[in-house]
């Protein structure tokens, strides 16, 4: 019994000795474990852009085959021409400064898809286009910041301008979809 109290005693002493350290080590700064990790979280989560997607102006460029700028502009919800406009509705911003989503009708030639976004976007290049199809481009915008691209095509047996509005709704949609959703966070302890 009496070894039994030494061992006892000696392990009390030796577990009071490591909290002290401890408790010295958690004051300076020092953890016995690795730092906190926090989860990062995406800057564009889709829950944002989904209540704000259909309200963002919609910069036009290109036509719809027979059709003006100005009746394929007003065609799509909250479409605007593509020249900038200094100050937007009179915002105090140019469009090129807001959220929006950018637009290209048909044609064969665009800028780079990481360039619809920017001021001057860089030299148009060619585009492959199918046969018997128009190819509407889109990009989210955040300012001159691209978000996420989707593409689709509209056969030119269907095309007019409701077609395209659609299509553009359409092209909303999928850029908000595409955006990756949020990781859950790691809970803090």
């Amino acid at each position: 019994m009496n070894m039994l109290n030494r061992i006892s005693n000696k392990t009390c002493s030796g577990m009071g000795t490591v909290a002290l350290v401890c408790l010295v080590a958690l004051a300076s700064g020092c953890t016995a474990g690795p730092p906190r990790v926090t989860q990062a979280i995406a800057e564009d989560p889709p829950d944002a852009w989904a209540t704000r997607v259909r309200e963002l102006p919609v910069e036009v460029h290109g036509t719809i085959p027979g059709e003006t700028s100005a009746q394929t502009t007003a065609a799509i919800d909250h479409g605007v021409t593509e020249q900038a406009q200094d100050d937007f509705r009179h915002t105090g911003l140019s469009l090129e400064a807001m959220p929006r989503v950018v637009v290209y009708v048909g044609g064969t030639s665009v800028p780079a898809r990481d360039q619809y976004c920017t001021l001057q976007p860089g030299q148009n290049r060619s585009v492959t286009v199918p046969p018997n199809e128009t190819l509407i481009r889109s990009e989210l915008c955040d300012g001159p910041r691209p978000i996420a691209y989707a593409r689709l095509t509209i056969a030119d047996a269907n095309l007019n301008t409701a077609s395209v509005a659609r299509a553009v709704q359409g092209l909303e949609s999928k850029l908000v979809r595409s955006l990756p959703l949020p990781e859950p966070g790691i809970p803090e302890f």
